[in-house]
């Protein structure tokens, strides 16, 4: 089934501005936003298994962006704050064909929004705090892929619907030894999900969550790590 038209020559050029407005409220606030062409130049699938390399075309998108960033609690508390939007147009859909390979398609029309949130913290002296989450619902507005496989409406696959990190470190800097010169404890959660695996939204991964833990122990200009 023919699934890419035939091109024997493809040429591929494009310009990319990106525009941007920031304004410094004060010495610890901005806010700021943008707009960015996005492009991706088309190709060949090497894949392929006939004598002619079935073609994709281009990817094109806009970046919209709207943020802000500001120090709180006498420069103790620094966040920041995103909302986005994109919009694809002929975004190029890599999907794996067990027995061929990763295969390009092209979705006509797709577009994904979402906001990120970030917090970064010094409580006290030696203890530093992470927090992120960011959001996105990702989907394909237009993408028929053959005259039986309309995908339009699905969510866009291996694109998380939800990221999420948290951290803390505190440090020692023993006195009574003259081997070690610091010691960083951490411990953190990061999760992530749902993903769908394929174009299709047939199989997919719910969010789930990992805990990790770190030890590092410097002395001099080297550094050792346990992690797990």
């Amino acid at each position: 089934v023919q699934t890419a038209t035939y091109k024997d020559r493809m040429h591929f050029s494009q310009i990319t501005p990106k525009f941007t407005l920031s304004q410094q409220i004060s010495a610890n606030k901005m806010v700021y936003a943008s707009i960015a062409r996005g492009y991706k130049a088309g190709g060949y699938n090497v894949t392929s298994t006939t004598q002619k390399l079935p073609a994709y075309d281009p990817e094109y998108n806009w970046n919209y962006e709207l943020g802000g960033k500001v120090h709180l609690l006498k420069d103790k508390l620094y966040a920041e704050a995103a909302l986005y939007y994109i919009d694809w147009r002929q975004q190029q859909v890599n999907q794996t064909v067990p027995g061929v390979g990763n295969v390009i398609h092209n979705a006509g029309h797709s577009s994904s929004k979402g906001f990120e949130l970030a917090l970064n913290s010094s409580p006290l002296k030696n203890l530093s705090i992470a927090l992120s989450y960011g959001y996105t619902y990702a989907k394909f507005i237009e993408y028929q892929k053959s005259a039986k496989l309309n995908y339009s409406g699905n969510m866009l696959p291996m694109v998380p619907r939800n990221t999420l990190s948290c951290s803390a470190s505190y440090a020692l800097y023993p006195s009574n030894t003259s081997f070690i010169d610091k010691i960083v404890l951490t411990a953190g959660l990061t999760g992530i999900g749902k993903i769908y695996w394929a174009e299709d939204n047939e199989v997919a991964q719910n969010f789930y969550a990992l805990l990790n833990a770190k030890i590092s122990i410097t002395s001099g200009i080297f550094t050792w790590e346990c992690w797990g």
